[in-house]
């Protein structure tokens, strides 16, 4: 038994996180689940560590979850409109489409085509170095971007952000031209519309484990 203030709780694997700020007590048939096991069954987290899955309908969810991300395409996922400059413009011409637009990211384009992405942290690491902005846009983008179809899927394009740390990824057509703009944010809206149950009952750190026990 543990005392905490003036409560006394049984301590130990009886207990668990519920979702929320409150502890509650393990079903005896729950099972304990990788984070990734838990929205990809069969799959397992690096880290190894585990959470529970708290009830019979978890199973289901995840089912449902893991089906969605790998059959609704990036369209779903609120994609913003492509804002493009073109290859020849300079930072500054780039920097003032970013401020107008109030964007993070612009595609640089070449005949209408998709060649590299240029981004507020492009900026950044410009100003940090004290280099001017008047530079050629060609010189400071990133080139031959990671880019995804329209017809690719939300898992696809949440793999390819994990993988890769990017926060959005220009959507093209056939012709690489662009077409839209799928970003963190649209995702984690599409996310949270389409599977609240699951995205609300996640702790704050659903990969962290207590190395001491709490109380006194």
């Amino acid at each position: 038994m543990e005392r905490v203030g003036r409560s006394v709780r049984p301590a130990g694997n009886a207990f668990g996180w519920n979702g929320g700020s409150r502890w509650s007590r393990r079903p005896p048939d729950a099972e304990w689940l990788t984070g990734a096991e838990r929205f990809f069954p069969g799959e397992r987290a690096s880290s190894g560590e585990s959470f529970p899955s708290w009830n019979r309908g978890e199973g289901e969810r995840t089912v449902s979850f893991h089906l969605n991300l790998e059959t609704e395409t990036v369209d779903h996922a609120y994609p913003k409109p492509p804002l493009c400059v073109d290859v020849e413009a300079t930072v500054a011409d780039a920097v003032a489409a970013l401020n107008e637009a109030g964007r993070g990211g612009a595609i640089v384009v070449e005949n209408g085509r998709v060649v590299g992405v240029f981004t507020e942290r492009d900026v950044l690491q410009m100003i940090a170095a004290g280099e001017s902005l008047d530079q050629p846009l060609r010189s400071k983008m990133t080139p031959n971007p990671v880019t995804v179809r329209k017809s690719d899927t939300v898992g696809r394009a949440i793999e390819l952000m994990a993988t890769g740390g990017y926060r959005r990824l220009p959507i093209v057509d056939d012709d690489h031209r662009p077409i839209g703009t799928v970003t963190v944010s649209g995702i984690l809206h599409y996310l949270v519309e389409h599977f609240p149950t699951i995205v609300y009952t996640l702790p704050p750190r659903p990969h962290h484990t207590l190395q001491e026990r709490e109380g006194a």
